[in-house]
């Protein structure tokens, strides 16, 4: 085997071994970018039920379910700014 040979043998080797590398990069960063995805999701549902359980949201709820037969009529009109909160002015509500 001459020096040529030789030098495109270790040069042919060096580029199989570069691209192995960067195959296995590439699926490392995308199962790292998987997990994000997935992790991105769980931080947006713990959000939302941090948002419902918060005391603000609670009084709305006690709000809407103890006077309900009040509020219903308030949505039984075709829709209106102005008398909608006309209405829920009316309303004597006392927050806890």
């Amino acid at each position: 085997m001459t020096e040529a040979e030789t030098v495109s043998l270790i040069a042919s080797i060096a580029t199989i071994i570069a691209s192995l590398a960067i195959v296995v990069t590439a699926v490392i960063y995308w199962h790292q970018l998987r997990t994000m995805t997935k992790a991105r999701e769980t931080d947006s549902v713990l959000a939302i039920m941090n948002h419902a359980n918060s005391q603000e949201l609670r009084r709305a709820r006690y709000l809407m379910l103890e006077h309900h037969e009040i509020l219903q009529d308030l949505y039984s009109d075709l829709y209106s700014w102005g008398s909608k909160y006309d209405q829920l002015a009316r309303l004597k509500y006392r927050p806890c």
